[in-house]
């Protein structure tokens, strides 16, 4: 029993190690050109994360409320690119103000509504913004993926060698306290490591700034994970999706981006 566990978990890595390969170095160009194939990427990843959104709250991930959220998201990131950001964060309080009203309407309780909306409209939202900036905002993007994957991979690794007390074992029985350090370490050198290189000098720019804003989004990308896994714990689902062989759905991958994104965007809006 303990071999074929042992087996199903060196399986598990090489399928998490070989969709890295993959998807890194396609998303990181993606991310460098920038421009309309940028955008399009992310309407696409909107409409794959709304779809497994709506899966975990108990849809079918075509709800009616599942269906306009994407459409609000892929809207607000339009409006944003053509109109200014202004304008549409108006949009996303339309938003957050309809979902609200079919959620009370289709599940009887207005929160999952207002979850969603800023769960998934603000950091696409942020996302776009970042990569708009001039000079600047290919090098941000870059920075974020790379302190967010940092803090998955030491997480996972730490977490896999050293054991040791669960974290929060009623939300994921499997997160430890060595894999939080662990992460919250890799966030903290890459951030550091990466900042003079592709940070903006005015955002975190003193001494170990970089060091710092990498140990906060690698607090918020675990704290996102913990987020999701609760979610899936509360309706009995085991993963977002099956889009990605060794992470499950798009959701269950980018679960830290999404709230390290926003946290990041406000740093970056206060120093600009």
């Amino acid at each position: 029993m303990a071999q074929e566990s042992e087996l199903v978990s060196l399986q598990n890595l090489l399928a998490r190690i070989g969709s890295a390969v993959v998807l890194a170095p396609v998303t990181l160009y993606i991310v460098w050109v920038g421009g309309v194939t940028f955008f399009l990427f992310l309407m696409l990843v909107v409409c794959r994360v709304t779809y497994e959104w709506d899966r975990l709250n108990g849809g079918s991930g075509t709800r009616l409320s599942s269906i306009v959220l994407a459409t609000f998201t892929v809207g607000t990131l339009t409006i944003g690119d053509q109109f200014g950001y202004p304008i549409a964060l108006l949009v996303v309080a339309i938003a957050l103000l309809v979902q609200v009203v079919l959620a009370r309407y289709e599940r009887g309780s207005m929160m999952p509504g207002a979850v969603g909306t800023i769960y998934i409209v603000l950091p696409f939202l942020s996302l776009l913004w970042l990569r708009s900036i001039p000079l600047d905002g290919r090098g941000i993007v870059v920075w974020l993926l790379l302190t967010v994957w940092f803090t998955d991979i030491l997480g996972y690794f730490v977490g896999n060698v050293l054991a040791g007390p669960k974290l929060a074992p009623n939300i994921s029985p499997r997160k430890t306290w060595s894999g939080f350090f662990g992460g919250l370490v890799g966030a903290a050198l890459v951030g550091g490591l990466a900042h003079s290189f592709l940070m903006p000098s005015e955002v975190f720019g003193f001494w170990a700034g970089g060091y710092l804003l990498g140990a906060l989004i690698g607090v918020s990308a675990q704290g996102g994970d913990l987020g999701e896994s609760w979610l899936k714990r509360r309706n009995m689902v085991k993963d977002s999706g099956n889009l990605i062989p060794g992470h499950g759905g798009l959701l269950d991958r980018i679960d830290g981006l999404i709230t390290g994104t926003p946290l990041l965007a406000f740093f970056v809006f206060l120093a600009s």
